[in-house]
């Protein structure tokens, strides 16, 4: 099983994203994939960059570009 994070799961605030993301780090569970979204895709690319970096072995999959596709799409109807 995959553990999917909302990106507003991880965060409480829109100020300091990324240092409470960093500070955050030891919360996301190892052994498992990683699915981390937010609406635009731009957050969630970050924290995908920052997670393979810091955790080189974790398994984590961006769906920040499907969710962005599924808003705008949705928009249309």
């Amino acid at each position: 099983r995959s553990t999917l994070f909302p990106y507003t799961t991880l965060f409480r605030s829109r100020t300091g994203l990324l240092q409470e993301f960093t500070d955050r780090l030891s919360e996301i569970p190892k052994g498992k994939p990683v699915l981390i979204y937010c609406g635009s895709g731009y957050r969630s690319a970050t924290a995908v960059s920052i997670l393979k970096k810091d955790i080189p072995s974790i398994q984590v999959y961006d769906l920040g570009p499907q969710v962005s596709q599924y808003i705008s799409s949705a928009g249309d109807k």
